[in-house]
């Protein structure tokens, strides 16, 4: 909650505090809420305040328009403070000309050139009109706390650089680009705030073994509200690539993907919208991810003594690279234990057996078949031609349960007992349309 005191009520608390301190007895400690809270007001009062964009009444635009070719020195100085926040319009060097004239400039109509020049900095950073901004901002006499900050730190507002400091900051000292815009002053959402990110993920990935640095990037960076939406996608493909060979990375990269709005489990059709724009390889990337983490849940968890004698579970990690998609169902007891289980009740990609079932089940979709793996011991591993189990295909995301005959049908390719050397005739089939586990 905020603090709504004013200035001088803080004042008087640390004077009452300080004349405290004079007496014999130590005074009690202030509580730490009370010090976070003056902490937070203290900062907060000590930043340089920012104008605020205001909307540029119409005739002032239509003014514009009508007199920037022949004679803009009749724009009056009210129109300039105005006009320097409309972007399309304070771009342009003859308005900039005016504009900086010493007897029009002032701090309100330079944060606005600045903001402007930074919602188009992908065309201006390199042009002539950020020299004469800077310029201009260098002889501004009057007193303004922020043009001071930014005449003293030209490096990070106005310099092609600018982007790369702000990014080092970010992941150097774990404030997020929000925070920084507040402390600078500079708007978030921009082209110069987006190449800012931009800047966060390449270093990132140039240092995948700096863990403060990934930590930064997927608490702060990736969750930004501030991204263009292609420019997030191609951070999020880069991220991806670069966390192939580390689950220490690819770990924290997966739970983010999976809470994004913009983002979400890429096996889910309703989510198909989200991943267009990125590269196929990155979302099949993550489909093995997630069917890694699915089967390892299934055998350590689902099974009731964590005891696979068969070798199920190494077995299908070694196809992970050809799963398309699979997806755990749970009897009702196993559904019970996996809600109430620390490692599992976040994992909400199950589906549910139905009631009567005695036995979990896991399907696994590798294109062409589709395999059933059972928990209860007894059970055989069924292997469907996609083609023929329709149904199956069609209700692989279903809500709705599934009944053992769906599982068992006699259109099978085969029923594959986990007798001695069922591995090797499991592999064989497999092998027979064109499923191949994956090379050491």
């Amino acid at each position: 909650m905020p603090d709504t005191r004013s200035c001088f009520e803080i004042l008087g608390d640390i004077e009452r505090l300080s004349g405290v301190l004079h007496q014999g007895a130590p005074p009690p400690l202030p509580p730490d809420r009370l010090i976070g809270k003056l902490r937070a007001t203290v900062i907060q009062l000590s930043q340089p305040k920012k104008a605020r964009p205001v909307k540029c009444p119409a005739n002032y635009v239509a003014l514009w328009r009508e007199i920037e070719n022949s004679r803009p020195i009749e724009l009056p100085a009210r129109a300039i403070r105005y006009l320097s926040w409309e972007t399309e319009i304070a771009i342009q060097p003859n308005f900039q000309s005016l504009a900086l004239t010493p007897e029009r400039v002032n701090a309100r109509s330079l944060q606005g050139l600045v903001r402007s020049v930074h919602r188009r900095w992908e065309s201006m950073a390199n042009t002539p009109s950020v020299g004469i901004l800077r310029t201009a901002l260098l002889n501004y006499s009057k007193k303004n706390a922020l043009i001071e900050k930014w005449k003293q730190n030209f490096g990070y507002v106005l310099n092609s650089d600018g982007p790369t400091r702000f990014a080092k900051d970010i992941l150097n000292t774990g404030r997020s680009w929000d925070t920084l815009c507040d402390e600078w002053g500079v708007e978030a959402d921009s082209e110069f705030g987006n190449q800012v990110l931009l800047q966060c993920i390449s270093h990132a990935v140039g240092a995948m073994q700096n863990a403060q640095y990934q930590k930064a990037t997927v608490e702060l960076v990736l969750p930004s509200k501030h991204w263009h939406p292609s420019s997030f996608k191609q951070a999020v493909q880069q991220m991806i690539f670069a966390s192939k060979s580390s689950l220490q990375h690819a770990e924290p990269l997966k739970n983010f993907i999976l809470s994004d709005s913009r983002l979400l489990d890429p096996r889910l059709p309703s989510n198909t919208p989200n991943w267009l724009g990125l590269n196929e390889s990155a979302r099949d990337l993550v489909i093995q991810w997630l069917s890694a983490e699915d089967i390892r849940l299934f055998f350590d968890h689902v099974l009731t003594t964590r005891n696979d004698p068969h070798g199920r579970k190494p077995f299908w990690l070694k196809y992970i690279g050809r799963v398309k998609r699979s997806r755990p169902l749970l009897a009702s007891f196993d559904e019970s234990r996996w809600l109430a289980n620390v490692e599992t009740r976040d994992k909400r990609n199950f589906g549910r057996m139905d009631y009567h079932s005695d036995t979990s089940a896991f399907l696994l979709d590798f294109g062409p078949v589709v395999v059933v793996e059972f928990s209860k011991v007894g059970n055989a591993v069924y292997v469907h031609d996609r083609r023929k189990v329709a149904h199956l295909n069609d209700s692989f995301w279903s809500e709705g349960r599934f009944y053992l005959s769906t599982l068992k049908q006699k259109s099978r390719i085969e029923a594959i007992s986990h007798l001695p050397h069922w591995e090797r005739k499991m592999r064989t089939l497999l092998a027979q349309y064109g499923i191949l586990p994956e090379a050491k």
